[in-house]
């Protein structure tokens, strides 16, 4: 058994110690930022830049790809997390959204359609339209997200108490 340092609960070998408290009743739960779904969602944002590496700065793009699998696995791995150990929060909501929209913007596409095959020429035509459709997607669910997550890092510092 392993006793996690937050909380005096023990867990089964096997299984992931609380970082936070699961969610009791209502929404005092919401306000947490360490979990391990966001540790999940901020490793997946944290390795965009090695993925956006891989694929134009070296000639390892089947690597860029397999990573862009993965990234996009874990995003049902985050969220399996918060709903299993009960650790939704408002910035796992915010945070979320924008990874799973930072990641699939068309980058699948424009990866298969890199080559001189004919089918590939295809591909890439249609490919870039919809990464344009994505990132203004992107864009606008990120201007959509800056109100709640102000509001929401407003009422978490407002809920603290000094002492």
């Amino acid at each position: 058994m392993v006793t996690s340092p937050r909380s005096t609960a023990r867990t089964a070998p096997g299984r992931l110690p609380e970082i936070a408290a699961p969610v009791a009743a209502g929404d005092a739960g919401l306000s947490r930022i360490v979990t391990w779904p966001n540790a999940v969602t901020v490793a997946r944002l944290a390795l965009v830049p090695v993925y956006v590496w891989l694929l134009f700065a070296t000639p390892h793009q089947v690597a860029a790809g397999l990573l862009l699998g993965t990234l996009g696995a874990t995003d049902w791995i985050d969220g399996y997390l918060a709903r299993r150990l009960r650790q939704v929060t408002t910035l796992g909501k915010v945070l979320d959204p924008i990874a799973d929209r930072v990641l699939v913007t068309a980058y699948p596409l424009l990866l298969m359609a890199h080559g001189p095959a004919t089918w590939q020429t295809v591909l890439y035509d249609i490919a870039w339209p919809i990464a344009w459709i994505g990132l203004t997607l992107a864009w606008i669910a990120t201007v959509a997200y800056v109100r709640p997550a102000r509001e929401a890092l407003s009422s978490g510092r407002s809920g603290r108490t000094l002492g």
